[in-house]
This record gives structure tokens, sequence and C-alpha cells, in this order.
């Protein structure tokens, strides 16, 4: 039963906050030795839908109702964000250190990619519906940033468990490796766009930042950064069978080497369009007057310079009330992540045992990069050593994608020696 237990804290520390990494996969009970294989995704956003993300990966056609849907939920600002993360990981019980009993040790290797950005009303609408319709009015693109990250993590640490009658307290701190691999942060503050009523001219005055990581790598493996980070977490059990877990998860940064691009940009840019003087020469005229070259010449300041990326930190708390013991328990909980467009998640499951094999897990989240979302999960003891997990926090995204703004889907399989 204990396996099953700390399985359920497993997944709620991935499959809540957008199934991050934890080192609760390390969690051991009776048995020496473990290995477990996890992968999991997750999107969510305040407004984007499923079906819009859909055709945005795919390159399908965006149609009007598809504009019309989203523009229903568009705020002022909003957010939406990504994860991608898959890896493996080993635990060993050591049998005594400096004489004290309980200690266990554990590596793993994980593969990390993170998506973040906020963005206006006004941006999408211009993005979806050209600025045409917006002629003789003045538009605010700013406040838009946008991060992404892509990283290899090699992790080691050790989990200590102190029992006392028929408590007992679990504590575990993981330090890792972090091998950059790819990344590139947008800050734009202010971005006035206006489009004359004839269409005669537009103007844009606009400032803010980019930074981006060594172009010449970026494939998976390549180094272009290295960092370091840091997880713990807590877990008691209470006479009375109530639980309480706090996780802080990915507290570190990045270091990207001196080949990074980063651009400095405040200007305001007037376009009325262009002259040519003899139309054979139109061709080398056109593209010497927009080249992206020529644009980042006039209105950025650039070089390549090494900085620092700062991982969104996820801070996790939840308590457990146990209802009937071995049958049904409530876990209500708190997330935050720092460094990131996410909003404070609550969260409410239930953990139903259908028997001492087989759970089943019901939940509902609010906050986060979405809104209100639902998911399910199960969790089965297959034998001979093997713990299967799998679920989703967003279980609507696949009935109904075109009033859903969610999905993800998590995985983890767990072998005990």
């Amino acid at each position: 039963m204990k396996k099953i237990t700390l399985l359920f804290v497993l997944f709620l520390s991935n499959c809540v906050v957008a199934q991050e990494i934890s080192i609760f996969h390390s969690a051991l009970d009776s048995s020496r030795f473990s290995a477990t294989f996890f992968s999991n995704y997750a999107v969510n956003s305040n407004a984007l839908n499923n079906s819009f993300y859909k055709k945005v990966y795919l390159g399908g056609f965006i149609s009007n109702e598809d504009k019309a849907l989203v523009g229903k939920k568009l705020k002022n600002i909003n957010r939406v964000g990504f994860d991608v993360n898959a890896g493996v990981s080993f635990s060993q019980k050591i049998d005594t250190v400096f004489n004290q009993t309980g200690y266990a040790y554990f590596v793993s290797l994980n593969n990390c990619k993170h998506l973040d950005m906020r963005f206006s009303k006004d941006l999408f609408n211009v993005l979806v519906y050209g600025n045409e319709p917006y002629g003789g009015k003045s538009l605010s693109l700013g406040g838009f940033s946008a991060s992404y990250v892509a990283y290899q993590q090699v992790q080691f640490g050790f989990t200590k468990t102190v029992k006392n009658d028929s408590a007992f307290t679990e504590y575990g701190l993981g330090l890792s490796y972090l091998n950059g691999q790819k990344n590139f942060t947008t800050i734009i503050s202010k971005a006035n766009f206006f489009t004359e009523q004839n269409g005669d001219y537009i103007t844009l005055d606009f400032a803010g930042q980019l930074a981006q990581s060594d172009t010449g790598k970026g494939e998976f493996g390549s180094r272009s950064g290295s960092g370091f980070c840091t997880d713990f977490f807590f877990h008691s059990v209470f006479e009375n069978k109530s639980e309480l877990s706090v996780s802080i998860q990915n507290l570190g940064f990045i270091s990207f080497n001196e080949k990074s691009p980063i651009y400095l940009i405040d200007s305001n840019f007037t376009f009325d369009g262009l002259e040519v003087d003899k139309l054979l020469t139109i061709k080398d005229s056109v593209l010497s007057a927009i080249s992206k070259d020529s644009i980042v010449d006039n209105v950025a300041i650039h070089g390549n310079k090494g900085y620092s990326y700062t991982l969104p930190t996820t801070f996790t708390f939840n308590y457990t009330y146990i209802i009937q013991e071995n049958k049904l328990q409530l876990t209500a909980g708190l997330i935050t992540r720092i460094q990131a467009n996410f909003k404070p998640m609550v969260y409410l499951t239930a953990k139903y045992f259908v028997s001492n094999k087989f759970v089943i897990i019901p939940l509902c989240s609010y906050g986060g990069y979405g809104n209100l979302s639902s998911g399910l999960a199960f969790q089965t003891d297959m034998g001979k050593g093997f713990i299967l997990a799998a679920g989703s926090r967003n279980i609507e995204g696949y009935i109904v994608p075109k009033k859903t703004t969610g999905q993800g889907l998590y995985f983890s399989l767990k072998k005990y020696f």
C-alpha cells in the first residue's frame, strides 16, 4: 500500500503543475532498489484553445470561427505555457550513514523543454486579422514576453526516512548539473502601433530586448551553456494518517556562452512605402530596404555576449485527509511558479482505491497558465514490482477541443527490486 501512496504523491507533484520533473520519483518503501521511466507534456492558456494549438502546430487553416472563439476568451493581457519532460531515475537504499539508517541515494537523467509567453489582446488581433481593420486607431502591442529553454539534467541526491510508531517523515535534496541546449528570451515593454486611416503609413514606437543562445548550436545534447539547480521535498504522515507535503523544484540557472546574440531596441519606426527608381532594379532595392540585417542595424544595439537564464521555480504545498483508510482520500494543494507568467494554482483531488492494487484519481484545479481544469488519472500495481501511473490534468481538452484551453498527458513506469 505504501508503494501506491508514494506514487500518488509523485503523480500529484508531476500531473497538477504542468507535469514537472520531481525527486518524488526516488522514494523507496521496503524495496532496496528502484528504477523509473517517466514522460509528460502539457500546454495551457487562459485564451488559446486546443483546436487553435493543433492548427498552429500542424499548419492547418485558421478560420474566422477559430479566431472568434479565441477572441471571446482574450483579456487585455494573456498567457500560455508549454512543458515537455522525459527521463529515467534510479534509487538505492544505503545500509547506514554515520551509524544511522533510513537513507537512500538517487540519480536521474532528464530532458526538459519549457515555453512561457505573455501577450496583449491587441497583439493577437493584429497577428490574425492584420492591421487593415484598425486604420486610424492606436494599438498597444507591448507587455509582450516570451521565453523558451531546452536543457538536459543530470541529478544526484539523497532521501531520508524517519519513522516514529505509526507516523513517518521523508525528506530529500537533489543537486543537478544542467546542459543548456537552447534558449531565447524576449521582452517588449513598449510597442505602440498606429495605422493611418487610409493606410498611407504605419508607425511603431517600441522598446525591448532579445537574448538568444549560441545560434551555431541548439541540437539535442549540444552545449551552448551550463548551469545548476536544486530540488527539495518534505513529506510527513501523521498518526491520524493525514499527510503534508512541501516541495521546491528547479531552483537554479543556466549561463549561456559569449557567442549569444543580444539585442537592445528603443526606437520609433515609420513605414510609408518603398521608393523604386528603376523597375529593373526593384528586386535588389526592395530586398536591401527590408532585409532583417538592415532593419536591425537601424533600430537595435546588438552584439554577442554571455548571459544567465533563471529557471522557473515551482513551489508546491498540499495536505491529504483520509476519509476512509485504504479506500478514499482527499488532497487540497497550492502551487506557484516564479520567473514565469503562471498564476497561483489551487487544486483538489480524490484518491479512490478500487482495490489494493488499483487507484482512480479524479482532480480539478484553477489557475496556472489556464483557468478551470479537470483531469483523471490512475495507478496500478502490476505485480512483480511494477507500478504504472498515467493520466491528464486537462482531460476536457481531448473531449471539447474548441471550448477548452489546456491539454496534457503523463506516464510513469516504476520497477521495485
